[in-house]
């Protein structure tokens, strides 16, 4: 019995330590097992060989001898996919199909079938379905992956990216239509669409990335062996193998229809509304409102004393925009003349005061003082309960009125 167990434990041993296409485990993050969805197949199948023969029941061994025979023969096992599991968006089997003629000139030795491009970006994303994509291939909604925190059957992978491609600045996340990680991205990564950049959301860059790196060390994708090794360095895992060469042999077998994609949603259009100016760069302060020029008030002259008249000064009617300069005052004429004085332009009121005919009385000496009686002159109409307008109103002499010479009989 002893013997025995040695040689049983020695089996298992080798069999752990058997080689396997590891070269690269930074590949996209495996995700818990049974959450790839297999195809609903069509009952019965279209073709020939074991017919309603279950996938799930077949070994991975099986599904790629299948997936690599030249057509359909009687060894082979018929998958037909529904209609509705036919269905690829157009611009994603686009990127697939281009995918495959790209590897075509840079690796021709590989042999990649378009089919498993997108049997990976079935099982990985659901070929995007759902998510809005420019006409670039962006995928414009993000498609991220579980954490890697290492449970539930993941990888436990810290963050490396500082989350510039996951978001995630904990741990990574597989990212994009194809699923890379980001330490993956970053020496595996290809620019599909030679627009000078390296996207893993976008669809033509994962594609091409995603075939180069399945034609990595030289395989040759007709061989059953080197195409699930290339498919477990993708994704380590036995049932992840079985769903991807699922999908990839009903691809095969009945082909794929392209479906409307998802298109970038459009730029809403402007509301037909009013055009509002456009306000300038620098904008100035806004002009207050012009308010009427108020005169700033002048100081009233000093009232001017004449002996026996007060000149009262008078308010403006209107308000002068400016000040103007005082109107020369007309002298009144000297006494020894016997002249009238000379009547104003304008007459202060509505009747124009009379002209003196006389010169005035000389008072008596020797007799009691008499009052003198004022002639008529221009001061009169200054008296008050007179107005004058402004204008018109007439210097007040500085000095009195020097008096009358005495008659030239009482001269000594």
């Amino acid at each position: 019995m002893l013997p025995a167990a040695i040689a049983t434990s020695l089996l298992l041993f080798c069999a752990a330590a058997a080689p396997r296409d590891t070269a690269n485990q930074l590949g996209p993050a495996p995700v818990h097992p049974g959450q790839w969805t297999m195809p609903e197949l069509v009952p019965g199948g279209s073709g020939t060989g074991t017919g309603n023969v279950d996938p799930s029941t077949l070994t991975t061994q099986t599904l790629a001898a299948t997936a690599t025979s030249p057509g359909t023969n009687a060894n082979s096992t018929a998958i037909t996919l529904t209609a509705a599991d036919k269905g690829i968006p157009a611009r994603v089997l686009t990127a697939y199909r281009h995918a495959a003629d790209q590897l075509t000139h840079d690796k021709p030795g590989c042999h990649l079938p378009w089919e498993l491009l997108a049997a990976i970006g079935k099982v990985e994303s659901g070929h995007a379905t759902g998510h809005p994509i420019t006409d670039d291939g962006t995928i414009t909604r993000p498609i991220l992956g579980p954490p890697l925190n290492g449970t539930a059957g993941v990888a436990l992978i810290h963050d490396t990216d500082n989350g510039t491609l996951d978001h995630d600045t904990t741990y990574d996340r597989a990212v994009g239509p194809m699923q890379f990680i980001p330490t993956t991205w970053r020496t595996s990564g290809h620019d599909g669409n030679n627009d000078g950049r390296n996207d893993p959301h976008n669809i033509d860059d994962a594609t091409v990335a995603a075939g180069h790196y399945l034609c990595a060390h030289g395989r040759d994708l007709t061989n059953p062996d080197q195409l699930r090794a290339a498919i477990l360095a993708y994704n380590p895992s036995d049932t992840y193998v079985r769903t991807v060469l699922t999908w990839m042999n009903g691809y095969r077998q009945t082909g794929a229809t392209a479906l409307p994609g998802n298109p970038a949603p459009p730029t809403p259009p402007t509301p037909n509304h009013p055009a509002v100016p456009t306000p300038p760069l620098h904008p100035s302060a806004p002009a207050s409102p012009e308010s009427p020029h108020i005169p700033e008030p002048t100081t009233p002259p000093t009232p001017k004393t004449i002996p026996g008249i007060t000149i009262i000064p008078l308010t403006p009617r209107t308000p002068n925009p400016t000040p103007s300069t005082p109107p020369t005052m007309t002298q009144p004429n000297s006494p020894e003349t016997t002249n009238p004085p000379s009547t104003p332009e304008t007459p202060p009121t509505t009747a124009p005061p009379p002209t003196p005919s006389t010169v005035p009385t000389i008072p008596d000496p020797s007799g009691p003082e008499a009052e003198e009686t004022p002639r008529e002159s221009p001061n009169t109409a200054l008296t008050a309960g007179n107005t004058v307008p402004t204008g018109s109103l007439p210097e007040a002499p500085t000095t009195p009125a020097p008096a009358a010479p005495a008659p030239a009989s009482e001269q000594r």
